[in-house]
């Protein structure tokens, strides 16, 4: 993955290209039928660049430093223990990303941005 990011470190080799460039730069390893890259964060800057990475997690850490922002002026209750269990479960599946590629999964992507948006819904609620 990391050689395939230095060849075009900027915008990537293209969205959904990791499993052709793959096969070019692993010729070495006869892994059979790779995919995906196993981080998605290694996947997304070889596919869109570091300038997607680094607008995917700034989105991350708005979201997180606002939440927790807003959590630490909440009154104990219903929401700011939604927010609270929002956000440990965010940031499991963003650990989990590390090791997987679960935002290239349609149904567990589409999860993932529900409860991001939940968690900056529940902002507003006071």
């Amino acid at each position: 993955c990391w050689n395939m990011f230095l060849d075009h470190p900027f915008f990537g080799h293209g969205i959904n290209t990791f499993m052709s460039m793959y096969e070019r730069y692993a010729s070495d390893i006869t892994y059979g039928g790779v995919s995906y890259a196993h981080n998605c964060y290694m996947q997304i800057l070889v596919e869109t660049g570091v300038f997607s990475l680094l607008a995917f997690l700034w989105i991350i850490i708005v979201l997180f430093v606002s939440s927790l922002r807003d959590i630490s002026q909440k009154k104990d209750g219903l929401i700011k223990t939604a927010q609270i269990g929002i956000l440990a479960g965010l940031l499991a599946y963003l650990a989990q990303a590390a090791i997987e590629t679960s935002l290239y999964s349609l149904p567990l992507a589409i999860l993932f941005y529900y409860f991001l948006g939940l968690a900056m819904a529940l902002q507003r609620i006071e």
